[in-house]
């Protein structure tokens, strides 16, 4: 049995870390995103708009999330001694790699938002 501190000599440690951070940060540009649509008074057509892009948001992010992790580290799976061989670097970048388009995709997303948010308000 293993205890709690055996987890870090666990072939997949690393790896299950890595994913972890990609998933927070990934899920931190969403909550992102998120809060910039719900400055977006909801009643206008704009607010109703803010909203559904934000989701859309949302679903695509964790599209992205889920299959650039099967595709970066569903290699890594197959064999505990092929993700022990791996550098924790290379595990690493790929999942700053990932959370960085998720990033990306957000300011994107935001400026666009901003633009709704300053329409609603010079339409009063």
């Amino acid at each position: 049995m293993l205890g709690p501190m055996d987890f870090a000599n666990h072939p997949f440690a690393r790896l299950c870390a890595c994913l972890l951070a990609a998933l927070l940060l990934t899920l931190a540009a969403i909550w992102r995103v998120q809060r910039a649509a719900a400055a977006v008074p909801s009643a206008s057509a704009q607010g109703r708009t803010a909203r559904r892009l934000a989701w859309l948001y949302a679903a695509g992010a964790l599209v992205w999330l889920v299959y650039a992790g099967y595709a970066g580290y569903g290699r890594f799976l197959t064999t505990p001694a092929l993700a022990a061989l791996v550098p924790f670097d290379t595990l690493l970048s790929l999942a700053l790699f990932i959370a960085a388009i998720a990033w990306a995709a957000a300011f994107m997303v935001q400026l666009v938002l901003r633009l709704l948010k300053t329409e609603q308000q010079r339409l009063g």
